[in-house]
């Protein structure tokens, strides 16, 4: 295993998620540009540390980022960054932004079990 110091899953999930959309990747891109599977890039997405040091290389070269960064959220070749705090404040953002997706999913799914307009004029629930 490349990092010699235990990496937050949690912290290195928030920001493989955060560096996937600001690059706009896809789970597909990723495992395309590291040549993995899909599904291996979506455990890293779930928090699931590579442990290869060439897979983590070609990770952080697909994100434009150190590996020191990856695993850890800082970058000692540019100290005055304040990568932990960017980190804290995007790992919120993530969150709110799951939960409203989460909520987006639920009225969604409710609005498609509903009968439609037509379905429902069909059914002489709605006059015309």
């Amino acid at each position: 295993m490349h990092p010699s110091v235990p990496v937050s899953t949690a912290a290195f999930a928030r920001r493989f998620r955060l560096l996937m959309g600001y690059h706009n990747f896809t789970l597909r891109d990723i495992a395309s540009a590291t040549n993995n599977a899909v599904s291996t890039v979506g455990a890293w997405k779930n928090g699931r540390v590579p442990t290869e040091t060439q897979t983590l290389k070609r990770l952080a070269g697909v994100f434009q980022v150190s590996v020191e960064y990856l695993l850890e959220g800082c970058d000692s070749n540019w100290p005055g960054r304040p990568a932990r705090l960017a980190d804290d404040a995007a790992g919120r953002i993530l969150e709110d932004l799951d939960i409203l997706q989460w909520a987006l999913k639920s009225e969604s799914s409710r609005r498609a079990s509903e009968p439609t307009v037509k379905e429902r004029e069909r059914c002489g629930r709605v006059k015309a």
